[in-house]
Formats: C-alpha cells, sequence, structure tokens
C-alpha cells in the first residue's frame, strides 16, 4: 500500500484516462500525487524487489519439485503468482552460463602451446588435433602436401575408385578449407582455430527451444494445444535443464575427478528424462505410459537434433575461421 496520498483529480496522468477509484482502469497506473519523498521511493524499491524474489522463489520451487505444473497453470491463465516462462528461462540461463564461463579471462592464442591432453584425428591428408581450454575449443589442423586446391583435386581424381588413399566428402571440405587459410597464410604448416563454447551454446539453444515445441507440436496433434503452449512447456523444461546443469557445475567444483564427472552426467541426465515423462504426463494428461513412450520419442528427436545443430554450427565457424 502506497503512503503518497490520492489525487483529488481523477484524470489519470500516465494516459488521460478517468479514473474511477484507485488504479486506472486503462493503463493500470496509481492516481497518486506525483510527487514523491526519499522515503517512499525506497519502500517502492524493497517493494517490488520482494514482489519479484517472492514469486522467483515460489517458480523456482514449483519448477523443481512439480514437473509441468507452471506450464499448466500458465495455460490455464493463473499467472500473476508465478515468473513469466521467458524471464525465468532468460535469468537462469544467464546465471548458468555465468557460473560456466564466468572465470575465463582470456581464451588461448595461435602462439600458446595446446594442452596435454589434445586429442588427434587425422581427415585425409589433414592431422587434426583437438583440445579444450576453459572455455575455448582449439583445433590445430596441420598439412604439408599440397599448395592450391587444384592440385588436391588433381591429385584425387588421378586415384581409382576402389582407392583407400581416396578422400571421402568430409576430409575433401576440410582440405579445400585448410589450403584456401594456408593461401591466406602463407608460410604456415600449422592453422590454430579457436573458437568459444560460451558463444556456441546459446546460439545452439536459439535453434533447439522452438524445435523441442515443435515436435512437440507433431506428437500432441490430435489434442486441443496450440503451438506457443507447447513453447511454454519447453521453456520451461529448458529452464529445469539448465537448473540441473548449474548444480552439476556446482557439483563437479567438489568432485572433479574422472568418476565424479561422469557420475554427475549420468544421473543429471536420467533425472532430466524423468523430468520430462513425468511433465508430459501431468501437462497433457495422457496415460504414464504413453507419456513415456513419447518422452522416450522426444528425446530421441533431441539428441538427434542437437547433434545436427552442433555439426551445423560447427561448419559454419570453421567455414568463417
Amino acid at each position: 500500500m502506497s503512503h503518497l496520498p490520492l489525487r483529488t483529480n481523477k484524470t489519470c496522468l500516465n494516459c488521460g484516462f478517468q479514473v474511477e477509484e484507485r488504479y486506472c482502469s486503462r493503463c493500470g497506473q496509481e492516481n497518486l500525487e506525483p510527487r514523491e519523498s526519499l522515503g517512499h521511493l525506497v519502500s517502492h524499491f524493497l517493494s517490488d524487489f520482494t514482489h519479484y524474489d517472492s514469486k522467483f522463489l515460489t517458480s523456482l520451487r514449483d519448477l523443481v519439485i512439480k514437473p509441468g505444473f507452471l506450464t499448466r497453470e500458465y495455460n490455464a491463465g493463473r499467472r500473476a503468482a508465478y515468473l513469466n516462462p521467458i524471464r525465468m528461462y532468460i535469468f537462469i540461463s544467464a546465471v548458468f552460463f555465468l557460473v560456466l564461463f564466468g572465470g575465463n579471462e582470456s581464451g588461448p592464442s595461435s602462439s600458446k602451446p595446446l594442452p596435454a591432453d589434445t586429442l588427434s584425428h587425422p581427415v585425409g591428408e589433414l592431422s587434426l588435433n583437438a583440445a579444450f581450454h576453459n572455455t575455448d575449443a582449439v583445433i590445430t589442423v596441420v598439412e604439408n602436401k599440397y599448395t592450391r586446391v587444384g592440385q588436391y583435386d588433381s591429385a584425387q581424381a588421378a586415384l581409382a575408385l576402389s582407392d583407400t588413399a581416396r578422400d571421402d566428402s568430409r576430409s575433401r571440405w576440410f582440405m579445400h578449407r585448410m589450403i584456401h587459410l594456408r593461401e591466406r597464410h602463407p608460410g604456415r604448416q600449422a592453422i590454430v582455430i579457436t573458437q568459444n563454447v560460451g558463444g556456441f551454446i546459446p546460439k545452439a539453444m536459439f535453434v533447439l527451444l522452438p524445435l523441442f515445441a515443435l515436435y512437440m507440436r507433431l506428437l500432441y496433434s490430435r489434442r486441443k494445444f496450440v503451438y506457443t503452449q507447447h513453447v511454454i512447456f519447453s521453456l520451461h523444461f529448458h529452464s529445469f535443464i539448465f537448473l540441473v546443469f548449474l548444480l552439476g557445475q556446482v557439483a563437479f567444483l567438489f568432485n572433479p575427478d574422472f568418476v565424479g564427472v561422469f557420475t554427475i552426467a549420468g544421473v543429471s541426465i536420467l533425472w532430466i528424462f524423468a523430468y520430462l515423462a513425468i511433465a508430459l504426463h501431468r501437462t497433457y494428461a495422457q496415460a504414464l505410459w504413453i507419456s513415456l513412450l513419447k518422452a522416450i520419442a522426444l528425446w530421441l528427436m533431441y539428441v538427434i537434433t542437437i547433434q545436427i545443430v552442433a555439426a551445423i554450427l560447427w561448419y559454419w565457424e570453421f567455414s568463417t575461421a
């Protein structure tokens, strides 16, 4: 309740509409005297902060312990007591990325040596070395044989189709890209490409979240749900995923060894899948076994999509390197 007196003039200062009681029925602004004291400003700030904090804690609690509940409430129009799904997703994902990548001050440059845990993989005539350093994926590509794309293509065309030395389409793409990089950087036998994973994941999620809702639309095409309602489910579900990943990241700090990482990852995946099945069951009111089958179908489509999106984004990043 505000401590400022109501205005005797019933014309709203914000929109000019006639105010019948305390709040304008058109814009919702309270019809108070415009001059505020410092005490009122402070109390107004504290009121808004505690109101937001209360909504966030309530929404966070229900998100974790009541799968599907927030989506049902939102679709039923009961929204005032809970945080908006988009705001919740942005806030939780922002905290996750802050915790995961906040400690990174600078990525490695091409002049720095690669970490000792570098993974090597031959691709045709290429040697690819991949390693992770803080939030950066570092790829070192070595090729010492060809200086021009035409030289490589002629050598490949001279080989028989059954020749094991003939590269497949993937290897040819990498070779063309590598030779172009060498043409741009003459005299260098190795090219180091650094891509920031912190920028890669948000790009992927920007694509994955609406695709997940689209898959739900296909699975529930015979029920009376519109696409935007599936988007709300997707926002809540992905908010939960980021929350689980955030908890996993905190747990990893206390148990950073190899076994601990795989244990945390395994528990997180099982928890997320179980949450998905229960949330589908409660949101769409179908039998639990049907919801379980649809959760499996969603999970498989989602995993395949993640791989495709990751491959496309990595190819795009590599092509623009």
